[in-house]
């Protein structure tokens, strides 16, 4: 549609020329702008992306040529390097304690049973409203923060969904998008943190008439569809160029808000409106692993075989030997030097190694998962003052991205709600999140229930509910059915008159069968 009607061409969000258009929040820019790859065109948010999906992509984009080292050698390590991503396990850890078991939800009003019949499917594609905010937290622990929203069709095709009386009217059912920080080049929040406006990039083509942007504003009142051309000026002699801002589409929504708003992955100090990245620091950290690890590649490559060395004259002049298991020299009977094996000094190697073990526990230390079951840094003896701080500090992160995913879930309701017309009291929706997250080793936990049993007067109920939870963390993959056998077998231990835990030999160790007479 050619220079549509905008319905509120005063509003002042609204871009009026070029500039406008390509104006870029401060957090877009330093994000995109800062080059980190060898080419200089990749940003912090696609370095952070690289590194939690990993492959030959990240190989070829990030690895660090040394001083000195040449184009070919430089590429053929590249060639031989593996990724050893520690990033995309550390954020799926992350997103699995969090979303590992549902939050309580309630519905209620007016509405409820068609508020769960969309939360039940919120994208269109299947997902239930829990599965997609744990599909869309990866990004935000990634990226630090993605947008989320519903729309409803934002064009102004014939059969599409315009504002929130179309779509009460042709009973079409709004949808939940997601936004990666790259696609949202400005925004703006009033003081509660609400959207004023947010404008999207929606991409550029080339043609035989120029170059063309796309751009979506969304405000409080109306979405402006904007395309900026950039053609050749016909009528100058010079090739200058002319650049044009043309509205394409425009409807007003009747929302009274941008259908938009922030999910954010950790809280931050920096951008509090925001987010922060979960690997901010450890995708560096693991950058500087993989280079020590090529690093070593190359020295094993290179200079970790002994080099036979023969005396002078032992082949004839220009003569060149490949030895092996079935080869032989032959040397003069009176020769005076015998061939020897010189072996490269190792110390470099063990200083790599060291590097790399040291490296791969602060990626640890920095996840918070220094006491994770299968991390590496579990071995270190520590008192129980630490392991209490590290567990509340964990537990803390947990809580708060919990009380995150709740709002989340809520904001979402709430514009879907916005769209379909209802009015707020139609409309209650809760959802309930944990407020502690078991986050010691389980290593940890099977002491702990050890140690309890040795303890007089401890409640048999006590041991019992604390195996339960061991049983859940141990296989988290139980079918409701197993996880029910289970539970009974260790309620019977009671009803038999036995000690819920494991039996005991005679020597008081604890032993995986019980002796019978």
């Amino acid at each position: 549609m050619a220079n549509p009607t905008i319905p509120f061409p005063d509003d002042p969000h609204l871009p009026s020329t070029v500039e406008e258009a390509e104006a870029q929040h401060e957090v877009y820019a330093e994000n995109v702008q800062k080059f980190l790859d060898a080419d200089g065109t990749r940003g912090y948010w696609r370095f952070f992306l690289d590194s939690y999906e990993g492959g030959r992509d990240w190989t070829e984009n990030y690895l660090i040529q040394y001083a000195r080292e040449n184009a070919n050698d430089y590429a053929n390590r590249k060639k031989r390097a593996a990724y050893y991503n520690y990033c995309g396990p550390i954020v799926q850890t992350y997103n699995e304690f969090l979303f590992q078991s549902d939050p309580a939800r309630s519905y209620g009003g007016k509405n409820a049973a068609k508020v769960e019949e969309w939360a039940g499917d919120v994208d269109g594609a299947g997902r239930s409203i829990g599965e997609y905010l744990a599909w869309a937290h990866v990004y935000a622990l990634v990226y630090g923060y993605v947008w989320l929203g519903v729309d409803a069709e934002s064009d102004t095709s014939e059969d599409a969904v315009l504002s929130q009386a179309d779509e009460t009217e042709r009973g079409r059912e709004p949808y939940a998008v997601l936004l990666h920080p790259g696609q949202a080049t400005n925004w703006l929040f009033d003081t509660f943190g609400k959207l004023i406006f947010l404008r999207i990039y929606e991409g550029r083509y080339e043609g035989a008439e120029g170059r063309c942007e796309r751009f979506l504003t969304w405000t409080r009142r109306q979405w402006v569809r904007q395309e900026v051309w950039t053609k050749l000026d016909t009528a100058s002699k010079a090739d200058d160029v002319v650049r044009e801002l043309i509205t394409t589409d425009a409807a007003a929504h009747g929302l009274g808000r941008v259908p938009f708003a922030v999910y954010a992955g950790l809280a931050s100090a920096k951008n509090p409106r925001l987010g922060a990245s979960l690997i901010r620091d450890i995708g560096f950290q693991n950058r500087q692993l993989n280079q020590h690890v090529s690093a070593l590649d190359e020295f094993l490559h290179k200079q970790c075989f002994a080099q036979l060395f023969l005396p002078e004259g032992t082949l004839p002049k220009g003569d060149t030997a490949s030895l092996g298991v079935n080869n032989a020299v032959e040397l003069p009977a009176d020769a005076q030097h015998f061939p020897a094996y010189v072996a490269p000094d190792t110390s470099p190697a063990q200083f790599l190694s060291q590097q790399i073990a040291w490296t791969v526990s602060e990626i640890y230390r920095a996840a918070r998962l220094d006491n994770a079951a299968g991390s590496p840094t579990t071995t270190a003896p520590e008192s129980g003052l630490s392991k209490a701080y590290d567990f509340e500090r964990a537990n803390r992160a947990f809580v708060s991205m919990a009380i995150r995913a709740e709002r989340m879930e809520r904001e979402l309701v709430t514009i879907y709600a916005l769209w379909r017309g209802w009015e707020p009291e139609e409309v209650d929706y809760s959802a309930s999140y944990p407020r502690s997250f078991d986050v010691r080793g389980l290593a940890e936990q099977i002491e702990s229930i050890l140690s309890t049993q040795e303890i007089e007067g401890v409640p048999a109920s006590m041991i019992r509910a604390a195996l339960k939870r061991v049983a859940d963390r141990m296989l988290p993959g139980l079918s409701p059915d197993e996880r029910e056998e289970i539970v009974a077998d260790i309620d019977a231990a009671e009803n038999a008159g036995q000690e819920p835990g494991l039996p005991r030999r005679s020597d008081g160790e604890e032993s995986p069968e019980t002796e019978t007479g």
